[in-house]
């Protein structure tokens, strides 16, 4: 069990991005249900200060946002198999 996992929602904001960005660290994202990206992330944003993603459920954001999501290292397991660039909304 990864204890950074999130169990329900998570959201993405424009101030958890700028707090990475700060601390001269990524936002990584690992959560089991959905992600939920705020609407004034942005595609570039996403691109550049984003690392690691490990959705299980659904992604809710713009259609550009989650195109440059899946492009990461975004995967769902399905039947113990991880499909990179899988999602499941």
């Amino acid at each position: 069990m990864d204890p950074n996992m999130t169990y329900g929602a998570a959201r993405l904001t424009v101030k958890m991005i700028e707090d990475a960005v700060a601390k001269d660290t990524m936002v990584n994202i690992s959560v089991a249900g959905i992600l939920l990206v705020s609407d004034d992330v942005t595609p570039d944003m996403v691109r550049d200060h984003v690392g690691y993603v490990f959705v299980n459920g659904m992604i809710l954001a713009s259609p550009e946002v989650k195109a440059i999501l899946l492009e990461k290292d975004c995967a769902v397991p399905t039947m113990g198999k991880k499909i990179k660039g899988a999602d499941l909304s």
